[in-house]
Formats: structure tokens, sequence, C-alpha cells
């Protein structure tokens, strides 16, 4: 019995209102945690209360729900990467990330020199002080950077396609991978820090994301990681955002000192990357798969064309 695909009912309208709910809910609530019980110094609670519980409750049911729905919807069809052509707008998301991933990459340098100071002498000393994962993760980004903006100019052209990008489409994945790192060297607990269990969720599905973008761009089973360009994307975006948009506003209002967790600044490439997936579903929803051309032989058979 098929499972994957096999429910009519569920419409891309049903996902996208499950994220919407979440999105504005669980921002309100982030924006209210960070004004009234998470301490900026390191990110632990200070008190808690029932909205905290429900802002997980509601975090990761919307999730499971969107992941739910992707994999089960009949509709996937309407998402096939394929069928992007050129989209100016897509462009233009895709060199604004290109420039938030150059930003990190010249930040990861910043945060490794003044952690470790370049003085590590070992494998395991420059592990432990942020040397090693920084600069792995600047070189990445860098890497991630160049690629986006490639991929900008193919968006630009008249007969553009983003399939086709063959190996350079796992410059993202590594990005997301190399990102993940850092994140665990950190010495402090994984559970009661609120900024840092949310990082390693968003990284976490950053890993699945760019993984099932890459397999799209370059044609590899791309019919069965195409309902993860959906799904895994909607649920990256929703934490990337309610992550992100309260330190954007405190960034942008100057009280980033004062509600911003110190060693957690907002991330320009998290943020913009959100706004790249959701562009890239409603391009790839607008430009439906063409049906294939069935063309009559001079035998009177036919075929497709």
């Amino acid at each position: 019995m098929k499972i994957k695909g096999s429910v009519e009912k569920i419409k891309p309208v049903h996902l996208f209102s499950v994220f919407v709910f979440a999105l504005i809910s669980c921002t309100a609530l982030r924006f209210y945690h960070c004004l009234s019980y998470i301490d900026v110094t390191n990110g632990f609670y200070r008190n808690t209360d029932f909205t905290v519980v429900l802002f997980y409750v509601i975090l990761i049911a919307s999730g499971l729900f969107i992941l739910a729905s992707g994999f089960l919807s009949a509709s996937n069809r309407e998402f096939n990467t394929q069928a992007v052509h050129s989209d100016k707008l897509l462009g233009f998301v895709s060199i604004g990330l290109g420039l938030s991933m150059l930003i990190e990459s010249v930040y990861s340098i910043v945060i490794g020199s003044y952690s470790s100071g370049y003085q590590s002498a070992g494998f395991s000393e420059a592990m432990g002080s942020g040397d090693l994962p920084y600069s792995l993760l600047s070189f990445f980004s860098f890497l991630t950077a160049v690629y986006f903006f490639a991929f900008s100019v193919n968006c630009f052209r008249k007969k553009g396609r983003i399939i086709g990008r063959g190996i350079f489409s796992l410059l993202p994945v590594g990005w997301a991978c190399t990102k993940m790192i850092p994140l665990f060297v950190k010495q402090i607990s994984f559970t009661r820090v609120s900024d840092l269990v949310l990082e390693i969720a968003l990284v976490s599905f950053f890993i699945m994301y760019t993984l099932s973008f890459a397999q799209c761009c370059s044609g590899v089973y791309a019919d069965v990681a195409q309902w993860r360009m959906t799904a895994v994307g909607l649920v990256t975006a929703l934490i990337s955002l309610v992550l992100n948009l309260p330190k954007l506003t405190f960034t942008l209002i100057g009280k980033s000192e004062a509600y911003v967790t110190s060693g957690y600044p907002i991330s320009y490439a998290e943020l913009v990357f959100a706004v790249f997936i959701l562009v890239l579903i409603f391009v790839t929803m607008k430009n439906k798969p063409e049906a294939p051309v069935t063309a009559v032989t001079e035998k009177g058979s036919s075929e497709e064309v």
C-alpha cells in the first residue's frame, strides 16, 4: 500500500495555514520570552511559565503536522523544482543570500579569532577553542556565497533552470554541516539554553533541506526528495524566522545588548535563507511542470517528446 502522496484532501493551503499560524504565535511568544525571561548573558531562562511550554508545543506540533502532511499530500507534484524557469525575484533573493553568506564568512573568522586567538597547538585544542570549527564554517560560507551568486545569474536567464548544477549544489550542504560543529563545541547545557537548542534544531533541518535541494538540482532521485523541498523547507523557514526575527527587531532598534543573548547574535544567512526557501516554494508552485507532448510517427504510433 502506497502511503506517500496518498491523501488527496491535504492541499498546500493547509500547510501554509499552519505555517502562518505557528509563525505568528511562536514569534510573539519568543518576543515575550526575550523581554521577560531569557538571561542575555547566558541564554538560560530566569523564570518560566505556561507560555514557555506553549511555545515549544506549538512549534513541535506545527512542525510535525507540516512534515506529515507534506509526505502524505498528493499535491506534491505541484512543487516540482525542475519546472523553475527564469524568475527575477528568486534571482534577487539569491543575490541577497550570497551577500549574507559572505557576511557570515567574515563574521566566522572574527569569532574564531576572538575565541581562540589562533594559538591552538593541536587538533583537540583547535576544536575546543573554536579555531577549526569557525574556520571551516567561514570557508564553506564563502563557497556557498559563490554558489548562490552563480545560481542568481541562472535565474535571470530567459530559459534558466535550477536543474543541472551537479556536485556544486552540495556546497550549501557543507555550509549546514560545518555550521553544526561550533554548536556542539560549546561547553554548556544543550537543553536549558533556549537559543542553543533552537539553533541545533534549525541547523538539523538546514542539513535535511540542503540535501533535498542538492538532489533536486542535480536530478539524483529528485522525485524522492521533492516532498522534502516543501515540508522540510517550511519547517526550516519557520524555525529560522521565529529565532531570528526578534533578534533582527532588537538589533534595528538598538536594543540587542539588552535582549539578544550574548554569543547568539542574529544570523543574516539563516534569515535570508528562510526567505529564499519560501520564495522558491512559491515559484515552483507558480511554474508547474508542463505535460509531455505526444507526437505521432509516420507508422501511426505515438511517443512522448
